[in-house]
C-alpha cells in the first residue's frame, strides 16, 4: 500500500464492510506496509482534512497506489454553515419580496430584496468552500475511487 497525500499526519483506516462503524488506524502516509484489505473498507484521515469517503480496495498481489486530494474541514464546515443559513434567508426574502410587492408594502418589499441578496450573497460564498473542502481518492489509474459522498471499488 502506498498513499500519496497533500496533508501531513495522514493515516489510512479500515473497518469491517458491513459491520460497526468504528474505525481502525492501519498505516501512516505513505504507508509502504502490507495491509489486509479483503471484506474491509478504507477511508484517509488527517487533522484539518475532511475524511475521505469510504473505499474498497480489491484484493490480489501487487500494491494498490493510492493519490488523496485532502480538502480543508474548516473550509467544509463553513461551506455547509453558509449553505444552511443562505438558503432558508433566500427563501424568506423571496417570499417577503413577493408579499411587499403584491400588497404594495414598500418595507415588506425592501426586506425581502436585502434578505434575498445576504441569502443568496452566502450560498455563493459556500459553493466554492464545499469545493474546498472536499477529499477525493484517486487510484493509480487516476480513476476516483472515493470522495466524501461518493465510494467506488478500487
Amino acid at each position: 500500500m502506498r498513499i500519496a497525500v497533500n496533508h501531513p499526519d495522514a493515516w489510512l483506516e479500515t473497518r469491517v464492510f458491513g459491520g460497526d462503524d468504528v474505525w481502525h488506524r492501519q498505516c501512516q502516509a505513505p504507508c509502504g506496509q502490507v495491509v489486509a484489505v479483503e471484506g474491509v473498507e478504507a477511508r484517509v484521515v488527517a487533522p484539518g482534512m475532511t475524511p475521505s469517503g469510504p473505499f474498497r480496495i480489491e484484493p490480489g498481489a501487487g500494491s494498490a497506489l493510492l493519490s488523496v486530494h485532502g480538502g480543508s474541514s474548516s473550509a467544509r464546515l463553513w461551506g455547509r454553515v453558509g449553505l444552511i443559513a443562505g438558503v432558508p434567508l433566500a427563501l424568506v426574502g423571496m417570499t417577503a419580496f413577493a408579499y411587499g410587492r403584491f400588497e404594495d408594502r414598500s418595507g415588506l418589499k425592501t426586506g425581502g430584496e436585502i434578505s434575498l441578496a445576504l441569502g443568496a450573497a452566502l450560498v455563493l460564498v459556500a459553493l466554492p468552500l464545499l469545493v474546498a473542502g472536499s477529499t477525493s481518492v484517486r487510484n493509480e489509474k487516476s480513476d476516483l475511487v472515493a470522495t466524501k459522498e461518493h465510494a467506488a471499488p478500487l
